[in-house]
């Protein structure tokens, strides 16, 4: 049973996590909800740990818990400084074409307001 839409994988193409195997609850999800709510993982990357070892997931049962499940794996996980450092790269150079969005949407919004106020030429201001 897939654990994001809870049906039964009788026919459905199903990616079984790794490191939940360890705990002895191996989740399974099926590929329609890998790409409907993890669009940026693979499917290698759940057979490696889904979102559940990693504390992430998005399932209904899971959005209920006041703490994320986690695997045995992450627990008590001790990093160096370099690895903590490699990782925060990787987060901001995932984050970053998102954000970079997110302050077009709002420049865009605040140009759009702007002249609909009739301020001065909005290109000059400096935003802060």
């Amino acid at each position: 049973m897939c654990h994001q839409c809870q049906r039964n994988d009788n026919g459905r193409r199903v990616v079984r996590c790794g490191g939940c195997l360890r705990r002895g609850d191996r989740k399974r999800y099926c590929i329609p909800c890998i790409k409907k709510w993890y669009p940026n993982s693979s499917e290698e990357d759940f057979a490696e740990a889904c979102p559940v070892c990693l504390g992430n997931c998005n399932c209904k049962a899971c959005l209920r818990l006041d703490v994320p499940l986690r695997c045995s794996k992450n627990r008590d996980l001790e990093i160096g400084e370099d690895e903590r450092v490699e990782q925060c790269k990787y987060l901001v150079n995932r984050l970053l074409p998102y954000l970079k969005r997110i302050n077009d949407e709002q420049v865009r919004e605040m140009k759009f307001e702007a002249e609909k106020q009739g301020l001065v030429e909005f290109e000059g201001m400096e935003i802060e």
